[in-house]
C-alpha cells in the first residue's frame, strides 16, 4: 500500500478552528472546546485543537476511533507520534515506511521482527541511503558477529550478491550451515583480525550489527573492518547504547569519511538494540591530516 495522503502532511502552521477565537483563550480552554467539537461530531475541528494545544496522542486517538485511520497515520507522523505510526503503518500495510522503534507487535519470532525494522531503514530511499549508503544490490557483504546468520536473509532480501558470515563461534556458524542461511566456505570461523588474507579487501560492504566489543580492542577492530572492505566499500554498524555510538564514531571517523549517523528508534527512550545507525566509506587512498571529509553527527543521534 502507498502512503495515504492525508489532512496532515507536516505539523499544521495554523488551526482554522482555533484562530476563530480570541488568541487569548488558554490551553485549558482550547481543550475543552476541543472536547465539545468532539461530543458535536466534528471530528477535524476537535483534532485541529487537539493538536494545537499539545494533545497529539489525544488527535490522533480521536482518528482512529473516528475510523480516520489513514489520517491518523499521516497525522501521527507528523506530530511525532513514532509508535503510534509504527503500528498504524502495519495496520494499514503501509510498505514504505520507516519504522521508529522495532515492531514486536507483529507477534512471531522476535529477530524476524528486528529484521523488519531495520529492513524498512536499509531499504533503497530510506534512512540508509538519506546518510550516503548505496545499498546492498549486487554487493558481496561481509556479516561481521553474524552469529547464527540471523541477519544474512535481510541482506540477500536488499539483493545482496553474496553474504560471507564471520564468527569466531563454530558452533553458532555450524547452525546457519545446518540451516542453510550460509554455505559452509561462506561461514568463516574466525575473528574479524584472523580472516584469511585473500578474503581481506574483497568485500563491498561489511555490516556488524549490534556492536558488542571492549573499550580496549575498539581501535583495532574499526581497523580490522577496514582491513576487510576495498577501497571505497561501504562499513554499516548499529549500536544499542549512546556512550558505544559516540566511542565508535569517533574511531571510524579516524579511518574512513563521510561519516554520517542517526537514531533509528525514536520511539524507544534510553538505549535499545539497534537503535544507532553509523554510516561509513573507506577512502579510496590514505587520508591525510586536514582532510575536509568526514561528516558530523546528526542531531537526532544524541536523543
Amino acid at each position: 500500500m502507498e502512503r495515504p495522503e492525508g489532512i496532515y502532511p507536516q505539523p499544521p502552521q495554523s488551526y482554522p478552528a482555533l484562530e476563530q477565537h480570541e488568541q487569548s483563550e488558554t490551553p485549558a480552554e482550547t481543550y475543552r472546546r476541543a472536547q465539545r467539537l468532539q461530543e458535536a461530531g466534528d471530528i477535524h475541528g476537535a483534532t485541529e485543537l487537539y493538536f494545537s494545544t499539545g494533545y497529539a496522542a489525544l488527535g490522533v486517538r480521536v482518528l482512529k476511533e473516528a475510523g480516520l485511520m489513514e489520517e491518523a497515520y499521516q497525522a501521527a507522523k507528523a506530530h511525532k507520534e513514532y509508535g503510534e505510526a509504527d503500528q498504524l503503518a502495519v495496520q494499514l500495510n503501509i510498505t514504505d515506511h520507516e519504522f521508529n522503534s522495532v515492531p514486536y507487535y507483529r507477534g512471531g519470532d522476535s529477530i524476524q521482527n528486528i529484521s523488519y525494522g531495520l529492513e524498512s531503514r536499509l531499504r533503497p530511499g530510506a534512512t540508509g541511503e538519506r546518510l550516503g549508503f548505496s545499498g546492498f544490490q549486487d554487493k558481496v557483504v561481509a556479516d561481521v558477529g553474524t552469529r547464527d546468520g540471523r541477519f544474512v536473509p535481510l541482506f540477500r532480501k536488499l539483493g545482496a550478491k553474496d553474504v560471507y558470515g564471520i564468527d569466531p563461534s563454530e558452533q553458532d556458524l555450524q547452525v546457519a550451515v545446518d540451516e542453510h542461511i550460509l554455505e559452509p566456505d561462506h561461514a568463516i570461523a574466525t575473528t574479524a583480525h584472523d580472516v584469511p588474507e585473500e578474503l581481506k579487501g574483497t568485500f563491498d560492504v561489511v555490516a556488524v550489527f549490534n556492536i558488542l566489543v571492549p573499550n580496549s580492542e575498539r581501535a583495532g577492530f574499526i581497523q580490522d573492518l577496514s582491513d576487510l572492505l576495498k577501497e571505497g566499500g561501504e562499513l554499516l554498524i548499529t549500536a544499542a547504547e549512546t556512550e558505544t555510538l559516540l566511542s565508535i564514531r569517533r574511531l571510524v571517523e579516524q579511518r574512513f569519511k563521510e561519516v554520517q549517523a542517526e537514531t533509528l528508534w525514536k520511539a524507544v527512550e534510553g538505549n535499545g538494540e539497534h537503535k544507532f545507525l553509523i554510516v561509513a566509506h573507506k577512502p579510496t587512498s590514505a587520508p591525510q591530516p586536514g582532510d575536509d571529509q568526514f561528516a558530523t553527527l546528526r542531531p537526532e543521534a544524541n536523543s
